[in-house]
């Protein structure tokens, strides 16, 4: 080769840099005939998708074989222009669309820059989780009362973490609230409360993407408990030393099953002595639990003798307080007095006998009788195939217990 050819080359290499030499891929061979005067590189065209450009990426006057997609200052988040890199002009087109959608939903494209991300306090995320319940509340996804005891459950926990930011709580600051709360007396069942709603508050606060996961901690041992069923015989002791205004709501409560605020909010439209039916139903004023609390409560002969004596017009309540047009909101003194002359007892100690334990009893008279568990959960108003009549509210009586003892002693015998 010549000298001349030689310079000729060594010009012309910067500018052969970035040509393919396969014909079955774009852009196309460049054949070389000699003498060589320019080469010129065959560019592919740039194209629009939406409101974005992308165009082959080149470097030093040289198309690196990329492609680049130009996202406006408009299109951002931050306000200023981004370019993205893809290996072929297919994945760039569709990289621009995938850009243009995050643009639609996101309002913008990429993050905002670290100083302009602002955690929120814990007490500014549960403001506006309120606000969201009671949207809830408002549409009938959700009880009034439920709300109502949120809003006691977040009292404490905003008091003693309302000032943290959000993402600044961890396991340690929710342990030393839990020592807190246990310093002050509480009880473990009210902490765990506590912590569950802190933990369903943080939930909505990662679908708001607010923070990027809940942080929660190991809940407080709870001791357990000895249910409390009164026997028949305690039952009607019990109900001979009740006030007699307050007889046949206990009564109510014994043979039914029913809760405190389903018997209380009772109306009279609502009852039918002739056929000896109640019905639990929605109204504007109150609902019920859920769904499956809405069902018919059977009244006894005797009961409906009483309840006639005492029925005024429709829309009173069958069983009011003491202010007038109010519905019965405590009997619990009442219980207490009834409890002590009737001398129940419990392991040497006067029993603390509650309305809600009366719902109990019946799950368990009826168990015993050998009701079917089906039967016992639409009495109570319980889901079909829940175990929280079994685990809750059906509980094994002392004569069962005794009973079941003595037939093993059979079994096995005198002592040898």
């Amino acid at each position: 080769m010549s000298p001349v050819c030689r310079l000729r080359e060594r010009r012309l290499a910067p500018l052969l840099k970035g040509v393919r030499t396969d014909a079955s891929r774009s852009p196309p061979l460049i054949r070389l005939h000699w003498p060589v005067k320019w080469v010129v590189p065959v560019m592919p065209k740039a194209f629009k998708v939406g409101a974005l450009t992308a165009r082959p990426h080149v470097r030093g006057g040289v198309p690196s074989g990329r492609w680049q997609v130009d996202v406006p200052d408009n299109l951002t988040l931050s306000g200023k222009r981004k370019r993205v890199m893809f290996p072929s002009a297919r994945e760039a087109e569709q990289g621009a669309r995938a850009i243009l959608l995050e643009v639609q939903l996101n309002g913008g494209y990429g993050r905002l820059p670290q100083q302009d991300c602002i955690t929120p306090s814990l007490a500014e995320v549960a403001e506006h989780w309120v606000r969201d319940q009671q949207v809830r509340v408002d549409a009938g996804k959700k009880r009034k009362s439920s709300l109502v005891t949120n809003l006691y459950q977040l009292a404490p926990i905003l008091k003693a973490m309302g000032h943290l930011p959000i993402d600044e709580l961890s396991r340690r600051r929710l342990d030393a609230y839990q020592a807190e709360r246990a310093g002050v007396g509480r009880k473990p069942e009210t902490i765990n409360c506590e912590i569950a709603l802190l933990a369903q508050v943080q939930a909505w606060a990662v679908e708001q993407d607010i923070i990027k996961k809940v942080v929660t901690t190991d809940r407080l041992p709870i001791e357990p408990k000895e249910p409390l069923v009164l026997t028949p015989a305690e039952a009607v002791a019990l109900l001979t030393h009740i006030p007699e205004h307050l007889r046949p709501f206990v009564r109510l409560l014994m043979e039914t099953g029913c809760r405190f605020g389903e018997a209380a909010n009772l109306r009279w439209r609502q009852v039918d002595l002739d056929a000896g039916e109640a019905r639990i139903e929605r109204r504007s004023d109150w609902g019920p639990k859920s769904r499956y609390s809405i069902r018919t409560l059977l009244l006894s002969p005797a009961l409906c003798v009483a309840l006639s004596e005492r029925k005024v017009s429709p829309d009173a309540f069958v069983f009011e307080g003491r202010k007038a047009g109010r519905p019965i909101d405590d009997i619990r003194c009442a219980m207490r007095a009834a409890t002590r002359a009737a001398g129940i007892t419990r392991r040497g100690q006067l029993a603390n006998v509650r309305p809600k334990d009366l719902r109990a009893c019946f799950a368990t008279w009826q168990a015993s009788s050998g009701v079917r568990e089906r039967i016992v959960q639409s009495l109570l108003g319980h889901a079909p195939g829940t175990k929280v009549t079994k685990r809750h509210y059906e509980h094994p009586t002392k004569p069962e217990e005794r009973a079941a003892s003595a037939a093993l002693w059979d079994q096995l015998g005198p002592m040898q």
